[in-house]
């Protein structure tokens, strides 16, 4: 069902559920999410946040994704980081973890599908997500049209930031290593390197699990990459590469199960912040997250430079989906 959900200040939500899952979108925020539930195992899965005083601030080109904005589900487009414009050396910067957060988007019901739309501010695209219920599961299908005329290097990454308790473990299939591009208070090196996962051993001598939350107030962050650079492209006959499942998996029991379509997604980012993220003299923040990506870097300028950018040609239009999967203690799989 879809409906009106709850205020979130002074900006409205629309609410998809059925009688196991309910998400709440905030359309003027950039259709993030702010909640996703389990009714049955009366958990939330996203990391909760205040709404902003200001609105409008979150909308500028010069808005930084900091500690107070990081909370609940959005979706990061051309690019992660801040970087150079690939496409005009002399242009304004590309903006922080993309332009669809923060801004209004176009959301609207078609039957029980909750559409997202959004059109590129500096390249001429349209971005659409459609959020639809499936029992346990909350599917989220991807289309990306670019109405150019010159091909568009695109980096896409899912980012919905995880409620996780300490002890949690990350469940990655096929990965036996990872690139890390950020460490903050774990002995690790060199940063960015390739180690083992999900253990590996630390500068300083004993074995490190990367795979584990650790305690609150533990001041470590880790952003991790698996897929492609390691395991080269994607292949549906050999298998190489990873095949697109992943899982965190609570102490009480409770898991989230992701699925994704590795070919147009062949990475995933890994994002453990027990925390040590954002530096002082900001308040730090407990955080966890897996992103499927379409690259393994932290922004679309260095994907370029890689080789990795996934390249849109004009008037093309590339779908992909991802699905998550919650499972209360004890639930059966099936």
């Amino acid at each position: 069902m879809i409906r009106p959900g709850p205020s979130f200040g002074s900006l409205q939500t629309i609410s998809l559920d059925n009688d196991r899952v309910r998400v709440v979108v905030v359309p003027a925020l950039g259709a993030r999410v702010i909640s996703f539930v389990d009714r049955f195992a009366d958990r939330e899965w996203l990391v909760a946040g205040d709404p902003p005083a200001d609105p409008a601030a979150w909308a500028r080109r010069d808005a930084v994704y900091d500690g107070a904005v990081a909370f609940g589900w959005d979706e990061c487009l051309p690019t992660v980081a801040a970087c150079a414009d690939p496409l005009d050396a002399t242009g304004p910067s590309l903006r922080d973890h993309g332009d669809q957060w923060g801004r209004p988007a176009e959301v609207v019901a078609n039957g029980e599908v909750l559409v997202a739309t959004w059109s590129g501010i500096d390249w001429p695209y349209r971005f659409i997500r459609r959020l639809r219920l499936d029992g346990p599961r909350l599917v989220a299908e991807y289309e990306l049209e670019n109405h150019g005329e010159r091909e568009l290097p695109i980096l896409w990454s899912m980012h919905p930031l995880l409620a996780l308790d300490p002890g949690a473990r990350v469940d990655v299939e096929g990965l036996a290593s990872v690139r890390v591009t950020q460490a903050a208070g774990v002995p690790i090196g060199p940063v960015p390197g390739h180690v083992a996962w999900p253990e590996t051993p630390g500068t300083d001598g004993p074995m490190i699990a990367l795979d584990l939350v650790r305690d609150r107030g533990a001041g470590t962050a880790l952003k991790l990459y698996g897929g492609w650079e390691l395991y080269g492209s994607w292949d549906s006959v050999s298998g190489e590469g990873l095949p697109g499942v992943a899982a965190v998996r609570q102490p009480d029991g409770s898991a989230l199960e992701l699925t994704w379509y590795a070919p147009i997604a062949p990475n995933l980012g890994i994002w453990l912040d027990d925390d040590g993220w954002p530096p002082a003299p900001a308040t730090p923040r407990t955080q966890h997250a897996l992103e499927p990506t379409t690259s393994p870097d932290d922004d679309v300028a260095s994907a370029v430079a890689n080789g990795r950018a996934l390249i849109v040609a004009p008037a093309e239009r590339v779908a992909w989906s991802a699905t998550f999967r919650v499972r209360a203690p004890g639930e059966p799989r099936g």
